[in-house]
């Protein structure tokens, strides 16, 4: 990637990162009826970020991949285990990006963080027995990502 082109993705994100932010600093309900403005912007985040990680931009993107998580947990919705792969897909990233910063402990506190939040998960599901087999697949596949 071109150095203009790294700073036309930064400004895309910074402008994603600002509504996510203005989306953040709402009530739960209203964060939670927004629910989708912010899953469509951690994924803009998530494709950008990724491109650039690839590129040799790890530094820039794991400012962005990190605030994804922090969007990603502070919406009860995007918690629940329908969105669990998209989470643990953003773990990864934000730890992969560490790593290609040659940022070892940073990448596994990621990974240790995204392991904590899959475990939880798994926790509330069985509070409600029977877990449903969609569910369980769902967080035995998350754990085993995490896990590798």
């Amino acid at each position: 990637m071109r150095k203009d082109t790294i700073e036309v993705c930064l400004d895309i994100l910074n402008r994603v990162k600002a509504i996510g932010t203005e989306i953040n600093e709402k009530s739960e309900p209203a964060r939670e009826r927004l629910y989708y403005i912010t899953f469509n912007a951690t994924i803009l985040i998530f494709k950008i970020c990724s491109k650039m990680r690839m590129a040799g931009y790890a530094k820039e993107a794991t400012h962005y991949l990190a605030f994804n998580m922090l969007c990603l947990d502070n919406n009860l919705i995007l918690t629940t285990v329908k969105y669990l792969d998209w989470r643990v897909l953003n773990y990864v990233e934000l730890g992969r990006a560490y790593a290609d910063m040659k940022a070892f402990k940073a990448a596994a506190k990621v990974i240790s963080y995204g392991l904590t939040k899959v475990l939880y998960s798994k926790k509330i599901e069985e509070q409600d027995p029977p877990v449903p087999e969609g569910s369980k697949e769902t967080i035995v596949e998350a754990l085993r990502v995490l896990r590798v």
